[in-house]
């Protein structure tokens, strides 16, 4: 008889406490719906502590969603939960909420050989940005042990475009040799995103000639990239930073022989200054096959 109430008693305390929980995550909702934003997300970073797993992924699904970096740190003391699936969610909303200092725990469970942790952290690292993930390229740059140093690369190409920014950040000043195999990491790639954010930094001169050289390498791929850069200076600016970005781009069509470009490089041989002229003129003659 003990043993039956003993069953009843935690079936009603457990159907108590889930109806509590879900109560919980219904209000929760309900105020961001009536714009409450701020006693909603505190009570989305209060449930990350309810100890109930399926409460606390939802929870940080919510706290993705919203992007709240604020809850950054207790969503962090997740990633040694008792529950591997809030783990993996945990992981997953660090990086999503863009909450850098996250990156050393992250880079911890790089050797893992749980196939969802794995998953997980990929997730984390190509929502996190630059710089949480320019501590993993650091660490494929500088280990040693080739074991390792092809299992950081493996992670890299997974993470894909995501990691192209920190991998931009690392090149060396005035070191095209040396940044090479990033570059070829970057056209592996095979992204018009890559290409958007190498432009990025194409005013950068300590760094000009390796992103010029792998807007170059990458073809096809940079093409629609630089069309929309281009098109978004003033082709009649006298301001001499955006006067050497469009010279570089038009340069960078016609090594990359753009016919797509044609019609607004065109344009550009009608441009008041005359280094702008010339370069469209060249970038036209390489396109059509005259040099």
């Amino acid at each position: 008889m003990n043993w039956r109430f003993y069953l009843l008693l935690c079936s009603i305390l457990f159907v108590l406490f889930s109806c509590g929980s879900s109560a919980s995550l219904e209000q929760q909702q309900a105020l961001y719906n009536q714009g409450q934003k701020e006693q909603s997300l505190a009570m989305a970073s209060d449930l990350l502590s309810s100890g109930d797993p399926d409460v606390q992924i939802q929870a940080l699904r919510f706290i993705s969603k919203v992007h709240d970096t604020k809850a950054g740190e207790e969503v962090v003391d997740l990633f040694d939960s008792p529950s591997l699936q809030v783990q993996n969610q945990a992981i997953i909303t660090a990086g999503e909420i863009h909450y850098a200092p996250a990156k050393d725990k992250l880079l911890g469970y790089i050797f893992t050989n749980r196939p969802s942790r794995k998953a997980a952290v990929i997730r984390s690292y190509q929502s996190i940005g630059a710089k949480g993930v320019q501590p993993l390229i650091t660490k494929w740059e500088t280990t040693s042990d080739p074991a390792k140093k092809k299992v950081l690369l493996s992670f890299i190409k997974k993470i894909g475009a995501a990691s192209a920014d920190a991998i931009i950040l690392s090149f060396k000043d005035n070191a095209l040799e040396e940044n090479k195999e990033k570059i070829q990491l970057l056209v592996q790639f095979h992204s018009p995103v890559v290409a958007a954010v190498l432009l990025e930094h194409i005013s950068e001169e300590n760094i000009v000639h390796s992103v010029s050289y792998a807007i170059q390498a990458m073809g096809n791929d940079a093409i629609n990239p630089l069309i929309a850069a281009l098109q978004k200076l003033h082709l009649t600016t006298t301001d001499k930073k955006q006067l050497a970005k469009q010279a570089r781009i038009i340069f960078l069509l016609g090594e990359i022989k753009a016919t797509k470009a044609i019609p607004l490089l065109t344009r550009y041989t009608y441009s008041p200054d005359l280094i702008l002229q010339a370069r469209a003129h060249q970038a036209l003659k390489k396109i059509r096959g005259y040099s």
